[in-house]
């Protein structure tokens, strides 16, 4: 009889409890809507066309929120911990760069826009981070979206069975304990020579315990980070369900809409084949060559000298005009579709900042994407997640107890506030902070020289030279005030 563990158990009561809530089924299916694979399953004996409305309208949104720029800031109001607050600032600035936050912040979002729901793993105190597909993230509560109140969390990965097997022999397994890990099946059934491996995670009072287990034998033991107040995972749900620890993202409700204007769609184009042209018709007993009528400036023979008009034997089927309402109709439910997800053309169309202010263009912006600003809000706390799990693994993984000269048991005394700055970095925000300065300039409230100084170092004025213009001007009055002495 095959040897199944505990951790093993637990995770196919999350599995099932994924195809009870259709979890996987579902994101599955967004992600061929997304992507374009529209007609899944559908047999044809030719490419069918579709209008994807869905991938612009995610890709928006998603642009919409992630052009806002996320920095990180502690800080403590004990101003004897003001070197320990330097010191934290330093080092989440370093990992933001060396993680290269900003791109992994627009995958989160674009994944959890189309799923639902998605997640960032951070797995060490040296900066290591994976992305974890929701699917793979099973929870000991589905019904509630407060990662620090589950009982457990599980991640399911695939491995090479040589990497299983030497994972379990490094921390102490027997031998005969590592040749009960054998390859099992993939998603397709097909066997690949890897195995599952379950990444279990449980908080308890004196830290974070986690073992990994295979299906027959686990080849991790339970360890214990202690003073880990926190799951190293953050997740980011930018819909919330009801009673549901799970997100609905932009995909799904897009989905039937989506389906009729691809059906709406071909059935136009075969009305099209069918009428939109005209058509040949020919009496086959009258004509002695019919093989040529398609061939250009070919005679043609009629062979019954009856016929008194050639066009009793060949002639034209006039081509039969469509009904308007169909094409009426796609492009009412195309344009209703956007516009109830809020990216209509109020909101994506084509705009001349040269014919109107920097100002005015924010304004109709932000009033056309007022239903992203809770999308913002959930992107700022999932960053604070981040940010405290950072913190949790700098102080439990402090070499010798020590975070950049600054004792651990300081960093948890001091508790220090987390603050999530956001800054808007769309080119049209850029373009009327630019006016703004044109206009104080214009004015003569600040001078040339604080006008470059105030420049963004990615605006469109050449910060850089204009300072470097602006040094040699510098030296050239310092030099002629020399020779003038």
């Amino acid at each position: 009889m095959e040897t199944v563990t505990e951790i093993w158990k637990k995770y196919e009561r999350g599995v099932a409890k994924h195809r009870e809530t259709a979890l996987d089924a579902e994101t599955e299916k967004a992600y061929r809507f997304y992507e374009g694979d529209q007609w899944y399953g559908l047999e044809s004996g030719e490419p069918l066309p579709c209008y994807n409305f869905i991938r612009p309208t995610v890709k928006f949104k998603v642009a919409s929120v992630a052009m806002n720029r996320m920095s990180i800031s502690f800080s403590c109001r004990d101003a004897k911990y003001g070197a320990a607050i330097e010191a934290l600032n330093r080092r989440a600035a370093e990992w933001w760069e060396n993680l290269k936050m900003d791109t992994l912040l627009w995958d989160v979002l674009e994944a959890s826009a189309v799923a639902g729901d998605a997640y960032l793993y951070f797995y060490d105190a040296r900066g290591g981070v994976q992305a974890v597909d929701n699917t793979r993230l099973f929870l000991g509560d589905e019904t509630t979206g407060d990662l620090a109140r589950q009982p457990y969390l599980m991640i399911y990965e695939r491995r090479r069975i040589e990497d299983v097997k030497q994972i379990a022999l490094t921390h102490g397994a027997p031998e005969e304990t590592a040749e009960r890990i054998l390859p099992d099946r993939d998603e397709r059934g097909e066997k690949d020579g890897k195995c599952g491996v379950i990444l279990y995670m449980e908080l308890r009072d004196d830290g974070l315990h986690f073992s990994r287990s295979a299906r027959q034998a686990v080849i991790q033991p339970d360890t214990c980070i202690r003073g880990m107040k926190r799951y190293p995972v953050a997740g980011l749900i930018t819909a919330p369900r009801r009673g549901s620890a799970r997100g609905r993202g932009e995909v799904l409700p897009l989905i039937q809409n989506q389906i009729e204007v691809n059906r709406n769609l071909v059935r136009r184009l075969l009305n099209a084949k069918m009428t939109a042209f005209s058509r040949l018709v020919y009496a086959a007993d009258k004509i002695d060559n019919p093989e040529d009528l398609g061939k250009v400036g070919t005679a043609i023979a009629v062979g019954d000298t009856t016929i008194e008009d050639v066009r009793d034997a060949v002639g034209y089927v006039t081509p039969s005009p469509m009904s308007g309402d169909a094409k009426i109709i796609s492009d009412e439910m195309l344009s209703v579709s956007r516009e109830l997800a809020g990216t209509g053309n109020a909101v994506t169309g084509q705009i001349d900042p040269s014919q109107t202010s920097g100002s005015a263009i924010i304004a109709v912006r932000d009033q056309a994407q007022l239903p992203l600003t809770e999308t913002t809000a959930r992107l700022r706390r999932f960053v604070e997640d981040i940010a405290l799990i950072w913190l949790d693994l700098w102080t439990c993984y402090a070499p010798r107890g020590c975070f950049e000269g600054i004792p651990a048991d300081a960093l948890r005394r001091m508790r220090p506030r987390v603050r999530i700055d956001a800054t808007d970095t769309a080119p049209f925000s850029k373009y009327a902070r630019q006016q703004a300065l044109e206009g104080l300039l214009e004015k003569g409230q600040i001078t040339f020289e604080e006008f470059v100084g105030a420049l963004e170092d990615d605006g469109s004025y050449p910060k850089a030279k204009l300072t470097e213009i602006l040094q040699n001007r510098k030296g050239e009055v310092t030099d002629g005030q020399t020779g003038k002495q």
